[in-house]
């Protein structure tokens, strides 16, 4: 029992490395085309298009201004970027350079502070949206509710008492419910928010999935290979096994951190994860083509293809899921022995009872 436990840990510890390899090169892929930024940058578009109508026209150049705010964006790439190859990569990789501009996040009050700017710098008078955000923006009830008064207080005066008070209650009903571009923006922000996420998340994952099938190709990562050659050697076998705590470690290290990591922190992660692997005999690297002709001619063209395509799926599940299922075996290793342990002390003989002697009188 103990024996097919440390197989399946063994492998797991395999899965979870690579796992984790694909989830470091998942984040340098996002981090490298910006795609929170992005996602919040179509978010933001979705805001402003149903807080007015009337900006659905603009609202893609004024999301542009503000994902690019200097106070904004968190990027190199800023307006104000101290960055001195900015212009060199922007000239070269404008596309790119625009990805990596935008904000990763915003919050709703400086949303609306950074709108209101943009509607008061004069230089940006002559820009297309201009008219129409200031319009929106000046749409506020309690103004058009004043302006609404003094003219009805004019009418009112030719008017009966009781259509003079029907005037005044269709006038407040009317104007009352209309709400500012700032109150809608607030109305809808989380649930706007909330899909940028989802949709994020969901990026992400079709990336992971992606990247797990290449890496299993290009890494010739053959899932029946590896519990035959795990099965088999059991110096491969504990080599692994003695790692699982320290692969542990850093997938739930990994796993906890929410925070955005940069390109090098994601490089120096990898090489450690691979030093460790190498430890335990598994090598993380890519084979040469001839090695992966000699590899498939060990295990057969067929064989060999099918446990790629194997590897490729268990490595789709993803880093959190191979986490839990390492923790979860080697708990479970834990108790099996503690259980066999106890099993072997009652199922040992009582030691005999020493020769008896007669008392003396």
């Amino acid at each position: 029992m103990l024996q097919q436990l440390d197989v399946a840990i063994a492998i797991v510890v395999v899965l979870l490395g690579v796992s984790l390899f694909v989830t470091i090169l998942t984040q340098m892929i996002s981090s490298l085309l910006n795609l929170r930024g992005s996602h919040l940058r179509a978010g933001l578009v979705t805001l402003l298009k149903t807080a007015d109508p009337g900006l659905e026209a603009h609202a893609d150049a004024i999301v542009a201004r503000v994902v690019t705010h200097p106070l904004l964006s968190d990027s190199a790439f800023s307006q104000q970027s101290p960055f001195k190859a900015k212009d060199w990569v922007e000239k070269r990789m404008p596309a790119l350079a625009g990805h990596w501009r935008c904000a990763s996040a915003v919050r709703p009050n400086e949303l609306k502070a950074i709108l209101r700017e943009l509607v008061a710098a004069g230089a940006n008078s002559s820009e297309p949206w201009h008219a129409a955000l200031a319009t929106a923006l000046g749409k506020d009830p309690d103004r058009l509710l004043g302006r609404a008064r003094v003219t009805l207080d004019e009418l009112k005066k030719g008017l009966t008492p009781a259509a003079a008070a029907r005037l005044q209650s269709s006038i407040d009903s009317a104007v009352s419910s209309i709400s500012g571009v700032d109150a809608r923006i607030d109305e809808w922000f989380d649930a706007a928010m909330n899909r940028v996420s989802q949709r994020f998340t969901l990026n992400v994952r079709v990336w992971t999935a992606g990247i797990a099938v290449a890496v299993a190709i290009l890494m010739h990562f053959d899932a029946i290979d590896l519990y035959n050659k795990v099965a088999a050697d059991k110096s491969v076998r504990d080599s692994l096994v003695s790692m699982a705590g320290a692969v542990r470690t850093q997938a739930e290290q990994d796993l906890s951190n929410k925070q955005t990591r940069t390109i090098d922190d994601l490089s120096t992660e990898a090489r450690e994860l691979r030093s460790k692997l190498a430890v335990a005999q598994f090598q993380l690297d890519v084979p040469t083509w001839p090695e992966h002709v000699r590899r498939f001619g060990a295990t057969g063209w067929g064989a060999g293809i099918v446990g790629i395509l194997i590897g490729a799926a268990l490595l789709s599940l993803g880093s959190p899921f191979w986490f839990h299922a390492l923790k979860g075996l080697t708990s479970l290793k834990t108790t099996v022995a503690s259980a066999i342990d106890q099993e072997k002390q009652s199922a040992a003989p009582a030691p005999a009872a020493g020769p008896s002697t007669a008392a003396r009188v």
